[in-house]
Formats: C-alpha cells, sequence, structure tokens
C-alpha cells in the first residue's frame, strides 16, 4: 500500500519538474519572429539572449549565422556554422588576407554572416527597395565594415523572395558584382525547389572559394568584371532597371512603333487606293471627251454624252413587249434613262445636271452653257462642227472642276493647247502621269531620286530617306535596304519600289526601284535589283536580331 501513495505524493513533484524543464523551450517558441526588423536581429556573435537562434543555443563568439524566424533546422544551423568559422578562421582550403593597414598589420580572415527571416518589416517603396534598406541597416548595425571591410553579408527573406548580398569594401575587390551573379545563378534552382539549407549552402561555399581562391590574388587582376564597392546585390528584382528591362522596353517601343506604322500605312493605303479610282475615272472621261470632239467633225454629228457629267444621253426604255397576249408588260430590263434637255443650238444635257450645273430663273428662256446661245427651245439642231472647240473646252473645264487635285491648271493648259483628233490614246495618261510625279514630289516630304546608305537597328534606316515616302519608310523597317513602296501612289512609275521593300526577308526592290540589300530581323535573306533606275536602295546590315541577345530575367 505504500507504494500507491508514494507514486501519488511524489506526482505533483514530477509534473512541476516537467513544467519547469519545458517551460524554457516553450518560451523560446514563442520568440520566434515571423516578421522582423534589422534593430530586432543583434549579431549572432554578441546575442546573449537567443534572439537569433530561438531553438537551439544562445550565441557565441564563433557564429556568424542569426535566424530569428527559426527558418533552419539545428543540425543544418550547425553545418553552416562550420563552413563560416573555417572561413573565418582561414583554415585550409581557405586563407586568411593582408589587410593593407598599419593598424592591424597581422593578416585577417572574411567574416560571412547571415541573416535569415521569414518576412521583413521595414521602409521602402518595394520589396527591392526594402531588403536593400534592410541589408545596409544589419550591416551598419553588425559594425561588418570594421576589419578592415573583410566581411559579406547574405541576407535572405522567405516570402518576400528576396536576396541581397553586400559586401565590405575589402571582400568587394575579392568578390566583385559578376561573380555575385554567379552565386545568384546556382542558388536560384535550389530556392526554386523551396529547398532553403541546399540553396544556402550552395552560396555559401562559392563566396567562400571566390574570397580564397585567388590566395592574395585579388579578384580584380583576374576577372575584368567591375567590382562593386560596399553595396548590395539584389537578385530577384533589382532596385534599378536590368539590361533585360531595357532590353523588354526597346521591344515593346519598336512594336508599338511598328503598330503606328502599320496603322499610318493602312490609311495611306486607302488614300491611295481611292485616287488611283479617281484617275482611272478621270482617264475615261477624258477618252469620251476626246472620241466626242473628233465625232464633232462629222456632218450629221449628234451628240451622245452630257457635257457636265460625260455621261452617255440614252433614250428612255420601254417596257418589254409581253410574251401572252393577257400578261401584263414586262419591267424594264434596265432603270429608265435619266430625261434629257436639248437645246436649240443643238447641245443637250441631262435635266438634272442642267438644273444643278446651270440654274435658269422661271419664266425666262434658258441659254446654252457650252456656245451662250440665247435661243432657247427645240428646234431641229444646226451643225454643231463650228462650235465643237466651244463644246470640248467646256467638257475639259467641267471635268477639272469636278476633279481639281487631278486634272490641274497646268493638265487643262496642256489638253486645250493639243489638237485632241491628233493625240494618241497614251498621250492623256502621259500627261496624267507626268502630274502625278509633280503631285507626289510636293506631297511626299521625303522623296529623293536616290536612296542613301543604311544601317541601324532595322538593317537599312536610310531607306527612310529613300524615293517612295512612306512606303520607303515601311519598307526599311523590315528589310536590309531603303527600297520601299512607291510613296503615296502605287501606281507611279518612276521612283521607289514596286514591293514593299522586301518586307521581313532582307531588301528585295520591284519594277523600278534601286537596290535594298542587308539582313533585317536576324538576317533571313539577301537582297534583290530593281529593274529600272531611281528608287531608294540603301545598304546596312540589321542590327536587331543579329546579335547574341543579352539581358536576363531572375525570379522565384
Amino acid at each position: 500500500m505504500r507504494l500507491p501513495h508514494l507514486f501519488l505524493a511524489s506526482f505533483p513533484l514530477v509534473l512541476a519538474y516537467s513544467l519547469n524543464t519545458t517551460a524554457p523551450s516553450l518560451s523560446r517558441r514563442r520568440r520566434v519572429a515571423d516578421e522582423v526588423s534589422p534593430d530586432y536581429m543583434p549579431p549572432p556573435w554578441l546575442d546573449t539572449r537567443s534572439i537569433c537562434h530561438p531553438d537551439h543555443s544562445s550565441g557565441s563568439a564563433s557564429s556568424n549565422i542569426c535566424d530569428p524566424s527559426g527558418l533552419l533546422s539545428h543540425r543544418h544551423t550547425t553545418s553552416l556554422e562550420d563552413l563560416l568559422a573555417q572561413v573565418h578562421a582561414g583554415r585550409t582550403p581557405y586563407s586568411l588576407v593582408s589587410c593593407d593597414q598599419s593598424s592591424s598589420p597581422n593578416p585577417v580572415g572574411f567574416r560571412l554572416a547571415l541573416a535569415l527571416v521569414r518576412r521583413m518589416s521595414y521602409d521602402g517603396r518595394t520589396l527591392s527597395d526594402r531588403a536593400d534598406n534592410f541589408a545596409h541597416r544589419l550591416f551598419d548595425s553588425w559594425s561588418l565594415s570594421d576589419n578592415c571591410g573583410a566581411s559579406v553579408l547574405l541576407f535572405f527573406s522567405l516570402e518576400d523572395k528576396r536576396l541581397f548580398i553586400r559586401t565590405g569594401s575589402l571582400a568587394t575587390t575579392y568578390f566583385n558584382e559578376h561573380q555575385i551573379d554567379k552565386v545568384y545563378a546556382k542558388m536560384i534552382p535550389e530556392l526554386e525547389k523551396n529547398r532553403v539549407y541546399s540553396a544556402l549552402q550552395i552560396g555559401l561555399t562559392e563566396i567562400a572559394q571566390y574570397l580564397s581562391m585567388y590566395n592574395g590574388v585579388r579578384a580584380g587582376a583576374v576577372d575584368t568584371a567591375p567590382p562593386r564597392q560596399g553595396a548590395a546585390a539584389p537578385l530577384f528584382f533589382r532596385s534599378g532597371p536590368s539590361w533585360w528591362d531595357l532590353e523588354l522596353s526597346i521591344v515593346f517601343l519598336v512594336f508599338a512603333f511598328m503598330a503606328v506604322l502599320a496603322c499610318c500605312n493602312g490609311f495611306g493605303g486607302r488614300e491611295a487606293t481611292r485616287r488611283n479610282r479617281e484617275r482611272r475615272h478621270v482617264l475615261r472621261k477624258l477618252n469620251v471627251i476626246r472620241h466626242e470632239y473628233v465625232a464633232a467633225m462629222l456632218p450629221q454629228y449628234v451628240p451622245t454624252t452630257c457635257p457636265f457629267c460625260h455621261d452617255n444621253l440614252a433614250p428612255a426604255w420601254e417596257p418589254t413587249v409581253p410574251t401572252l397576249p393577257d400578261a401584263e408588260p414586262l419591267e424594264s430590263e434596265a432603270p429608265p434613262a435619266r430625261p434629257v434637255r436639248k437645246l436649240r443650238c443643238g447641245h443637250a444635257f441631262h435635266e438634272s445636271c442642267f438644273d444643278d450645273e446651270h440654274p435658269t430663273p422661271s419664266g425666262t428662256i434658258p441659254d446654252c452653257p457650252v456656245c451662250k446661245d440665247r435661243g432657247g427651245g427645240v428646234s431641229t439642231p444646226p451643225n454643231l462642227n463650228e462650235t465643237r472647240g466651244q463644246d470640248y473646252t467646256f467638257r475639259i473645264r467641267s471635268l477639272a472642276d469636278a476633279y481639281p487635285h487631278i486634272l490641274t491648271e497646268q493638265v487643262v493648259e496642256k489638253l486645250n493647247t493639243e489638237t485632241p483628233n491628233l493625240w494618241p490614246e497614251s498621250m492623256t495618261e502621259a500627261y496624267l502621269r507626268a502630274e502625278r510625279r509633280d503631285t507626289r514630289a510636293r506631297d511626299v516630304e521625303f522623296g529623293s531620286d536616290r536612296g542613301g546608305g543604311g544601317g541601324g537597328w532595322f538593317g537599312g534606316f536610310g531607306g527612310l530617306l529613300a524615293a517612295g515616302g512612306l512606303g520607303a519608310l515601311i519598307g526599311s523597317m523590315f528589310s536590309g535596304g531603303g527600297a520601299g513602296r512607291q510613296g503615296y501612289y502605287a501606281d507611279i512609275p518612276s521612283g521607289g519600289s514596286g514591293n514593299p521593300g522586301g518586307q521581313w526577308f532582307g531588301g528585295s526592290s520591284g519594277n523600278s526601284g534601286g537596290t535594298g540589300f542587308g539582313t533585317g530581323w536576324g538576317g533571313w535573306s539577301g537582297g534583290g535589283d530593281g529593274d529600272g533606275g531611281g528608287g531608294g536602295g540603301g545598304g546596312g546590315g540589321g542590327d536587331y536580331g543579329g546579335g547574341d541577345g543579352g539581358g536576363h530575367g531572375t525570379g522565384w
């Protein structure tokens, strides 16, 4: 009976002892900090409150790791501490380094310090700024700039996904920015797999090797990369724009510029199509006027077209005869013709054209707008041979009034001074071609008979100044040379090129362009020659897409 009583009596003592032995551990676990500020983290070699190692032991003079969030296990922390202690003591394979200062003539060892937090609690506009400020603050508060600056701080924030390396003045000459980037490149794959200990072990080992591999020979004498003097090196989002960011911005601006040019080219193409359609229409009307002039020399000449609109004066359509006796008359096979007004002088007009272009007050007899005859009424038409010159001049003027941008005063003067019945049909087109060439020279601000030399990002940007205006610009953007489309007027056979300047495939030119050559966008194709003269060529190779392609992105 004494044994049960003894057990019951000793139970409170055992419970009290257990609580007393576990209380410090629970207390330390409660002190594990998820969000940490740099002021909360003491130097690990001076930590007496177990802040840097809440789940392990208090700090010691040989400790170089501060992990207030408890990200590493005790075994992993001990392994990394051994590595950092070897580096600091200069034990093989690591070495000491000369301080080069009279205050400390003896060789010293590099101090590698590791700071880990789960989440940062510090000011900064962005996470990168916050990490940069955090690392600088720790470096200063831990006095790592002492000891001749033979110190390196590796700062890591898990949830913020930021990694910084801060180097002292002496360490910078042995471990520069180029080598820091190499360390990052080896750590990132492990961090992406959430292998924190493996990443830190690789990173610290690489840093230690870089600091000791030269045995007193500074890294600047071996590696020509510029050192980063006493500055933190952000990994995942640099505080300043990287070359990769700059290249992405350039590519975006290039494609935006190309999109704007494509829109402008689309508008210009529609305008050119409209003008070409109008020119063909004017050319047909001029041929009608010529045929009317030639027909007016016949004795029994009767006008067949309206002097205002130059359309046919066709008789009204009659209903088609029904196929059955009792059937209703069928509808006309064509729309009814426009009513015709025929004056006593013999000239005839569409009723609507006459009323619109030559209105007459009610109650008065209209005069003829062609020959100015004031007789009015309808009678047997006289011989119109005598007034064919007036008819021709009137028709030319009415057409020029409708299309002044095509039939300019110079063209009208040429048409009026020539004898229409001696025209070859191609002469009218020649007049229009000459006028289009003059108009093109006025409208296209950049453009000449010959293109300039090329070169630059787009493989022949000299074509910008080549003949062909906007089309030359588009052609030079995508091709090696400057040969482009023929400006705003696609049917002009002189100057520029008949094709889009070898779009996407180096510089090829068209019917009358010069030459275009180069390697645009990686150099897919060579260049070609044109058939005729004029036209803008432009040389140069395509820098854009022909290089190695720089820049790199880092992410986690």
